[in-house]
């Protein structure tokens, strides 16, 4: 989870990261054989309701981030599939390395809060070693 949701990390205290952690191993055991890959459902863990475990003060926003933050992750680790399924359309266009294309791992966020503001404002207070406690 640590490298996978290093922003969400940022924003929770550590005995309640402990605990979001051992939790979602609990109900997520493992089915990757990529270790980034036995965490992506993580978002979907925060976000569902009733979830008893994690910080009583946890950012609306938790979810959301950590939504933003797979995709991240996803789109960096994906990429040598990536390569092979884009070289093959490409091919089969027949247009080759003409016709821009997204890679299948890149994927658009919609969100009710403004993410990727939040990220900005979470590195700038990590880079100053502050506590990044946004509201």
């Amino acid at each position: 989870l640590d490298a996978a949701y290093p922003k969400c990390k940022l924003l929770v205290a550590e005995a309640d990261w402990h605990a979001l952690a051992a939790d979602y191993r609990l109900r997520h055991p493992s089915d990757a054989y990529q270790l980034h890959r036995s965490v992506r459902w993580f978002p979907s863990y925060l976000a569902a309701p009733g979830r008893t475990v994690g910080p009583k003060d946890e950012p609306p926003y938790l979810a959301e981030l950590a939504a933003y933050e797979w995709m991240e992750t996803h789109a960096t680790t994906a990429v040598e599939a990536d390569r092979s399924a884009t070289a093959v359309a490409w091919a089969e266009s027949g247009l080759g390395s003409r016709k821009p294309r997204l890679a299948p791992s890149v994927s658009l966020g919609r969100f009710r809060y403004p993410i990727p503001k939040l990220v900005e404002a979470v590195r700038a207070a990590a880079r100053a070693g502050e506590a990044a406690r946004l509201v």
